[in-house]
């Protein structure tokens, strides 16, 4: 027995080891990527690794919405984010971003360059998350698999081009931490015990709540996700009743006819209502009255689209037409025009003086409904565009992101199936983050950044739905052990 007992305890005591050597390798790997930002591109609007706060906002503003985000983060500081003077900011945003923000800023203060201070929170918050989902797909697939996933995102396009570089003083950074640890947290209950998934349920609510305080679109996913869990619940439901008297033993303890994947995932919609009724007050009451929508930035999304191109290059707004926001404008050139010189004639343009936001919205719902195929036509080639990031062709760039979108072939075909058996819940809430990422797009317009989520989600999804074991058992067949092979030639 003495020998068990000796090999029992190194086995406790190189557990914490590897971790530390796992979590330190993360950390050295993300580390050298956001270094490597440094000494190229640098952070947005020629933001260096050493400038201070002054310098920082010097650079950044006015400009992208960067700037707007550490601007509110300095007006809660001060105590002036409520005034009337910047409820325009908080009509765009919600206020995650600005807290964010303002923890920035206040580390900024003692003097340390502030490039420095978000890098380091950004790479200890990616560092925890990914080493969390290390630790969870070892347990499934392995270390190699699991370490492959994990390396895919540190050092995916996402984090090389934006969270560690131009996209540092943005929130998609911290939203999208956020959404991968909602994912873990419904993926990690196992059993039929449904306390466990309730409270899985419950953490990525909460975590889900978070990251739609930072980014708006994860609020929209959380209404796609309630509306899921609903039919989910009501299709268990109705399963159950009509398979008569007969069939209607519970599944699991506590005689429930729901799975332990729809008690986790009611609890995380429900728990996401319950978190946002705060700001919801507070805006309706404060900035907006009456008024308990989350966002109104869909107010200012109407009239861009019958801008004809020329007009948006020459105000400075290019990215609206390399993201289809005028596509109204492509698909009816001739109406564009028409609308084009009523505005100009006004002499304030697109003020609400010819077309209120009401009509340009009915206008572009009509080019829709009457140029269904042209329209899908540009959005789908602007899709791919900035899926592959067609600026920056580079052969390594194409593979990764045709690997990405391999396996997210398989998380789309094969998802539902293999997922169900670990939580049906995580596959709907990526269907419905990238439902709520890039469904607006179809309508507005595309940003590569809005890709960015699914694109960290992915490799780490892919590993548990793609198929190894049937390449194992090819590979089995193509290449017979040596046993076999002597077997077959005697």
């Amino acid at each position: 027995m003495l020998p068990l007992k000796k090999a029992a305890t190194r086995s406790r005591v190189r557990r914490p080891v590897g971790r530390c050597v796992v979590g330190g390798t993360l950390f050295v790997v993300l580390a050298f990527v956001f270094l490597a930002s440094a000494a190229g591109e640098g952070y947005g609007e020629g933001v260096d690794l050493g400038d201070s706060k002054a310098e920082v906002l010097a650079k950044v503003c006015p400009g992208p919405d960067s700037c707007y985000y550490l601007a509110a983060g300095q007006e809660l500081l001060e105590g002036d984010l409520l005034t009337p003077e910047n409820h325009w900011i908080l009509n765009l945003w919600p206020p995650g971003g600005a807290v964010v923000s303002s923890l920035y800023l206040v580390v900024g203060k003692s003097g340390v360059p502030l490039p420095l201070v978000v890098g380091l929170f950004a790479i200890t918050a990616w560092t925890a998350v990914l080493y969390l989902w290390f630790q969870f797909l070892y347990s499934r697939v392995g270390f190699g698999l699991a370490t492959g996933a994990v390396l895919m995102v540190a050092l995916g396009q996402p984090m090389r081009k934006w969270y560690l570089a131009e996209g540092l003083f943005y929130a998609d950074s911290v939203s999208v931490i956020l959404f991968l640890g909602a994912l873990l947290a419904l993926l990690v209950p196992r059993g039929e015990n449904v306390r466990n998934f309730r409270r899985g349920g419950a953490a990525a609510g909460l975590l889900l709540a978070a990251a739609a305080y930072v980014r708006v679109p994860f609020e929209l996913a959380a209404l796609v996700l309630s509306l899921a869990a609903a039919l989910l619940a009501g299709f268990e439901l109705l399963r159950s009743f009509l398979r008569g008297p007969r069939r209607l033993r519970p599944r699991i303890v506590g005689q429930s006819r729901l799975s332990p994947s729809a008690h986790a995932l009611l609890a995380c919609v429900v728990v996401f209502h319950l978190a946002t009724i705060p700001w919801r007050f507070v805006a309706a009451e404060v900035v907006r009255p009456g008024d308990f929508r989350w966002s109104v930035a869909s107010v200012c999304c109407w009239y861009p689209g019958w801008m004809p191109s020329e007009y948006l290059y020459a105000q400075g707004s290019g990215w609206l037409v390399e993201g289809t926001f005028n596509t109204p404008c492509r698909v009816e050139p001739d109406r564009c025009a028409d609308i084009f010189a009523a505005e100009v004639a006004s002499g304030t343009p697109y003020a609400g003086l010819v077309h209120t936001n009401g009509e340009f919205a009915s206008l572009t719902m009509d080019a829709l409904a009457h140029h269904p195929i042209r329209w899908t036509e540009i959005k789908l080639k602007a899709a791919a565009r900035f899926w592959f990031d067609a600026e920056e062709v580079e052969t390594l760039q194409l593979l990764e992101n045709g690997m990405l979108l391999v396996l997210l072939f398989f998380v789309a075909a094969g998802g539902s199936r293999r997922l169900g058996a670990l939580g049906v819940g995580a596959y709907l809430l990526v269907l419905a983050a990238a439902i709520a990422a890039l469904g607006p797009g179809y309508i507005f317009h595309f940003e590569e950044r809005y890709f960015f989520p699914l694109k960290s989600a992915i490799p780490l999804l892919g590993v548990l739905v793609f198929p190894w074991e049937r390449l194992t058992s090819l590979q089995h067949r193509l290449v017979p052990p040596s046993g076999e092979a002597r077997e077959r030639k005697s």
